[in-house]
């Protein structure tokens, strides 16, 4: 991913929030090859590693997605289908804000830097006494935006002040 540097003064940035935004979910082909069903139960998640650059890496795990099955096609054999399940998708937001000056460096300019995201997605299946051959797949994605957040100018300041004193002035004659 690729992002702006912040190209203002670099004494007004105040903070920098990067915001996670990522999904998991797990799908599930099962055929049962027992002669009565089986309860199987599907566990999928995902961890994301965030390559930013600044000293260390962010880590934000998704949620776990858990869902019990109960299989069996009516056939006792080693063919075909017995379970077709999708365990819904979950989605999920993080962040972190990064508010130590020293950090700003990479971010300060007018071109731009790359985000790294690595998705490790996971999943794991318990069978009923091995009576099922089963197929997972997992998936896990995710996208990143960043926020620049600035502190006023100091001139911003001073006459914000001198109005709201001119205000305090103006209505103590008043009364």
């Amino acid at each position: 991913m690729n992002f702006r540097q912040y190209d203002g003064p670099p004494e007004n940035l105040a903070s920098i929030l990067f915001t996670f935004q990522g999904n998991v979910g797990s799908t599930l082909r099962i055929e049962n090859i027992g002669n009565d069903k089986a309860r199987v139960t599907l566990i999928g998640g995902g961890r994301f590693q965030l390559d930013p650059p600044f000293p260390r890496a962010l880590t934000f795990f998704g949620p776990a997605l858990t869902q019990e099955l109960e299989i069996f096609d009516g056939v006792q054999d080693f063919s075909g289908d017995s379970s077709w399940s999708e365990v819904s998708e979950s989605f999920f937001t993080s962040s972190e804000r990064l508010s130590n000056r020293l950090q700003f460096t990479p971010y300060l300019g007018t071109g731009t830097f790359d985000f790294k995201i690595l998705a490790n997605p996971s999943s794991s299946l318990v069978a009923n006494n091995a009576k099922s051959i089963s197929m997972v797949d997992t998936i896990a994605a995710g996208s990143m935006t960043l926020s620049y957040y600035t502190a006023p100018e100091p001139h911003t300041m001073i006459l914000v002040s001198i109005g709201l004193f001119g205000l305090g002035t103006f209505n103590r004659r008043k009364i």
